[in-house]
């Protein structure tokens, strides 16, 4: 049956009402999050997260208590999933189990893909995209899921870190050049 009737949500006591209000909300709840988010990554809880993603196994020979940075990092990602269906349900004003099908699920995980997985920007990247895309070319809304698919075939094939891991748009051109010609062990000239 769902929850019907969410009342708009309240801010300190203040009702947040209207559009407006609610995207502004919304908009410095995001850049509160990526600044978290941000803070998170360039951490030592950070670094230890990478390791554990690159080689869980070498990870824990170096002395990394790998079961319990795994639980935080997934303690960490239900608490913002927690907050952004909250914001959700405030929005709709009603949820229920039919919310997010299966068309949902793989719009997000192209918007990952397409943004590049291992990077801070990309999903942000990939989430502006594939939602200004569908308005561009609402002429197409019947072969939507066509058109996600190809793109997302198109992104694995070709550029398989995806759009913030090519050179000049999230990157600098010539710092890459530069780490890719210094040989192995040589230091960075300042």
């Amino acid at each position: 049956m769902g929850i019907p009737g969410i009342p708009s949500p309240t801010l300190f006591g203040v009702e947040v009402r209207g559009n407006a209000a609610f995207y502004y909300l919304v908009f410095a709840l995001v850049v509160v999050t990526l600044f978290i988010l941000s803070r998170i990554v360039t951490s030592r809880l950070g670094r230890a997260f990478v390791a554990i993603r690159e080689d869980e196994l070498a990870a824990q020979a170096s002395g990394l208590p790998t079961f319990r940075l795994k639980v935080l990092s997934f303690v960490i990602a239900t608490f913002f999933a927690g907050l952004a269906g909250a914001l959700f349900a405030h929005h709709a004003r009603f949820v229920s189990a039919d919310s997010f099908r299966l068309d949902e699920t793989f719009l997000i995980l192209t918007m990952l893909i397409v943004g590049g997985l291992g990077s801070f920007l990309g999903p942000v990247i990939g989430a502006v995209a594939l939602v200004i895309l569908p308005e561009a070319s609402r002429f197409l809304a019947e072969y939507r899921g066509v058109v996600y698919g190809l793109i997302l075939i198109g992104v694995i094939l070709f550029r398989p870190e995806g759009v913030a891991g090519v050179p000049g748009i999230i990157q600098p051109r010539g710092l890459l050049a530069r780490a890719a010609a210094r040989p192995a062990g040589e230091e960075p000239s300042p």
